[in-house]
């Protein structure tokens, strides 16, 4: 079965200026909490995001174990939407939309 939900999680900008750097992996967020933006000096990453983030991720993986265990199937329907922080920890989420393949 194919995953149910599925998260794409990458790069970090900075809630001050216009610095971004979309290669940063989720994996590496640890290394980014408390640090300086290198172009304004702002908090790149708080712990209240990074904390979200994890949330986030646990939900992803929790959602799918239940789907997978109920034996929900996949009906070919993909829809996407966004998340974006702003160092409260509280996520923006954007609109639900249609997937185009």
């Amino acid at each position: 079965m194919d995953k149910a939900i599925e998260s794409d999680i990458k790069g970090l900008k900075c809630d001050k200026c216009d610095y971004k750097d979309m290669s940063i992996n989720v994996d590496n967020y640890h290394d980014y909490i408390d640090a300086p933006c290198p172009e304004c000096g702002a908090n790149l990453l708080t712990q209240a995001d990074y904390d979200f983030v994890q949330v986030l991720m646990s939900l992803t993986d929790r959602i799918n174990e239940v789907c997978e265990d109920m034996g929900i199937e996949d009906d070919g329907t993909l829809e996407q939407f966004s998340v974006s922080l702003n160092g409260s920890g509280i996520p923006k989420v954007g609109p639900l939309k249609p997937v185009q393949e």
